[in-house]
């Protein structure tokens, strides 16, 4: 795959849609890419987490003690183990052939300390999604 497709790609995702193109360049240079066939696990509940993944094409099901998510090209998932050392707590397995892009912890704290403006970036989208949730007094 090539970078700019990757780059392309990630502009299209919720996540790095407000990124600029140079930004998104930097971003897509260290994605690995993974193909899983339909019924492969690409990890189970419990494993160790190695970092963030899209899902460039087709689909796949997250499983967290019953509860069931599907997602789809664009989609991403992992993001709870960029910031957490602990062990994964949902599984997850291909419904179809699918191909998924990693962004490494390791790659991940890389890129935050050569473009600062990725963590303001993933900071305020965080920031949107927690003031959307009902606060308990």
């Amino acid at each position: 795959m090539k970078l700019i497709d990757k780059a392309l790609f990630l502009k299209s995702t919720y996540l790095f849609q407000q990124v600029e193109f140079d930004i998104a360049l930097a971003i897509a240079d260290r994605l690995e890419t993974l193909d899983l066939k339909q019924g492969e696990h690409l990890f189970q509940e419990g494993d160790s987490a190695a970092g963030l993944y899209f899902v460039f094409d087709g689909s796949v099901r997250l499983n967290s003690q019953g509860q069931i998510e599907e997602l789809e090209a664009s989609d991403f998932f992992g993001d709870e183990s960029l910031f957490s050392e602990g062990a994964r707590g949902y599984s997850c397995e291909a419904l179809s052939p699918v191909t998924l892009l990693l962004l490494s912890k390791s790659h991940f704290f890389t890129l935050l300390s050569e473009v600062p403006s990725i963590a303001r970036e993933l900071l305020s989208l965080y920031a949107n999604q927690i003031s959307l949730r009902p606060r308990v007094h």
